[in-house]
Parts: C-alpha cells; structure tokens; sequence
C-alpha cells in the first residue's frame, strides 16, 4: 500500500517549510497522494492561519506543486484546515467563499470561546492557560470535555466536513502537563466521546488517525484518537485515513507503521483515498 498525507502545514500558516519541501518529503516517502491543508484564517488574534490576503497565493503555489508531482505519479490537492468555535457553533462566514475552491476541507475544534480577559481559550497550546480558561468558561473539566464532544458532533452534522481532525486534542495538555487537566478515565468522558463518534457516522465524515502530536512530542500517548476511541470508531464502521498533521519534513510521515499496526489488529483492512470519482476505500 502506498501511503498517504491530506493534513499538511506549511509556512503558509504555522509550518516549518514551504510547499516544495513538504511535497518533496511526502514523495521521497513514497507517497502517492497528499493534500496541503493550512490554517484558515483565524477569526481572533492569532500566529497559526494565514492572513487573509494571502489566501489567492496559497492557491497558485498549490496548484503549482500539483503540476510539477503529478506526472511523477504524486496527486496534490488543496484543502484548509478550518476551525469550528465552540462559541459560535460554525465554521467562520469569511470561509464558505472559499471552500467552493477546495478538493476537500478538515474540519478541526483548537479553541473553547472567550474568556473573562477578552482573550480566546486555546485547547492545545498554553498549558496552564488552557486550564485557567476551563475554569472561567465552563466551570469544570467534565463539562468542558462534554461541551468539546457535542460540538465534535455538530460540526459533523452542520459543516459535514470531509475529514475530522485530531478528535480528542483536548488531551494533548495531560502530557505537556504531566497531570491530568482533563480526566479521560472516566465514564462521562467515554460516553461523550463514543456520541461524537456516532454522529460522526451519521454525518458521513472520515476520521483522520493523526500522529501529529507523536511527530511533534515523540509520545505515543499522543496518537488522536487514543486506541478505545479507535477501536470504537471501527465498531461503528467509520471510515478511516492515516494522517501526519505533519509541520515539518520530518513529520511527513512520522508513527505511520505504528498507526497501520494498530488498525489491522482491530480488523481494519481499508483506508479512504482521494480518487477520481471523489474518496474511495483503499487497501491498507
């Protein structure tokens, strides 16, 4: 099985390297299929989505690497990673004029609304902030983790993204932390996780196994989603695809092996693909 990449940063939003370098990575990997996919345009003060301007450019150098790897047998598609706001319950207005001009969008939650200092709750960056936010804004992990999980299933149903990322980020800080700032033990938290897998199959979404974090953090434990809420997505039959969330050359490819290891140990024999008619199962 070749293998494939549709979550690629690069400096076009928080990436370490341009669109050439990364597609060079993914080819020299091997891979037959990528997709660039950077920040849209975030709709708070932010270093991580492109500047709206910009936006027209980051088309033309895509389209540019597409005509330079697809005779050599790499297809190149275009997507953005867009946030839906947990404050808002949508994708930002300023992107449904561009989706229109995707081959495929990633639909992502990063954020939990605004806190009491004006500033946005950040999930998966600033560690004690992100604990400091949950506080102000929803009281309570437990009802954080809820909030985060019912948003995960209406962003399914209300955006049908074609691909949901990084489903259980809101771990990502137990590790940074070395503490538990959200306690994904217990009951409450599976039953909320296992009912955004539901709807996530009802919507008709696939599931990205990212191994962004294990790329960045060099922690297994940072594979999203973890193995139970893996394996429960494979019980419910959702469809599935391997992804780098990759932000560097290095990560094109990063846990990959692991990833498919763990996959195939829970029955799973296919994985979905862009091709001509739209995503196709491929073997794994």
């Amino acid at each position: 099985m070749k293998r494939t990449n549709y979550h690629i940063h690069t400096l076009w939003c928080d990436g370490s390297a341009s669109c050439a370098e990364m597609a060079k990575a993914a080819y020299d990997a091997g891979m037959d299929s990528i997709g660039f996919s950077s920040h849209f345009t975030m709709t708070y003060p932010d270093d991580c989505g492109i500047e709206a301007e910009l936006i027209p450019d980051y088309l033309r150098e895509t389209a540019r690497i597409r005509s330079v790897y697809e005779p050599l047998g790499m297809e190149v598609l275009t997507s953005f990673e867009a946030d839906y706001y947990m404050d808002t319950g949508a994708f930002s207005p300023e992107f449904a004029a561009v989706r229109p001009k995707l081959d495929y969008t990633i639909g992502s939650i990063h954020t939990m609304g605004f806190r009491d200092d004006g500033e946005m709750g950040i999930i998966d960056a600033f560690p004690e902030k992100f604990v400091e936010s949950i506080r102000q804004i929803y009281g309570t992990e437990q009802a954080f983790a809820e909030a985060y999980y019912g948003a995960v299933g209406d962003m399914a149903e209300r955006e049908k993204p074609d691909i949901v990322g990084h489903l259980d980020l809101l771990k990502k800080n137990n590790f940074i932390l070395g503490r538990s700032a959200v306690d994904t033990g217990t009951k409450a938290y599976r039953d909320a996780a296992f009912e955004a897998l539901r709807r996530i199959r009802d919507a008709g979404c696939i599931l990205e196994i990212n191994t962004g974090g294990i790329a960045r953090y060099t922690n297994p434990g940072l594979l999203y989603p973890d193995p139970e809420l893996t394996a429960e997505a494979v019980r419910l039959g959702i469809p599935l695809m391997i992804n780098g969330d990759s932000h560097s050359t290095e990560g094109i490819d990063t846990y990959y092996t692991q990833a498919e290891e763990l996959l195939r140990s829970l029955g799973v024999r296919t994985l979905m693909r862009r091709g001509q008619n739209g995503w196709e199962e491929a073997p794994l």
